[in-house]
């Protein structure tokens, strides 16, 4: 099976890859046997609320990989996820809940729409969201 078989489009799942330097720059320090601390920030998904125990939600599975691929670096793992989340109750906490541990490279998880639709009186407003992770990643 494939995703077009559920129609769905892979190629509108990624709004914007980014700029692939931070990850490649933290890699290359956990390949040093380096310091690493790898945050995440997020909701409920990144909070784990469905896993059925904390190492298996998403986010404790990357910290997991890179921990195996990077055997000798010190991984330290940052979850600031809480249920509820919307981009701009993200932005408000990020200093203080993710930011604050120093954070090597962060992971941010939000479902555009759901609780950001109550925020702004029922309409999405998608231009917002995205200027509020912008004001995420230009805090390191």
């Amino acid at each position: 099976m494939n995703a077009s078989d559920y129609g769905i489009d892979c190629k509108k799942a990624v709004l914007n890859e980014g700029n692939l330097h931070r990850i490649k720059r933290v890699m290359k320090q956990a390949s040093r046997s380096e310091d690493v601390v790898i945050g995440f920030l997020g909701g409920s998904i990144t909070q784990g609320c469905l896993s059925s125990t904390p190492e298996t939600c998403y986010a404790y599975l990357v910290y997991k990989w890179w921990c195996e691929k990077f055997p000798n670096a010190n991984i330290r793992y940052v979850n600031a996820g809480i249920g509820g989340t919307t981009s701009r109750f993200g932005v408000a906490r990020v200093e203080d809940d993710l930011l604050a541990y120093d954070v090597d490279i962060s992971f941010l998880e939000t479902v555009y729409g759901t609780y950001d639709s109550q925020d702004d009186g029922g309409g999405i407003c998608n231009d917002i969201d995205v200027n509020n992770v912008t004001s995420v990643s230009a805090m390191k």
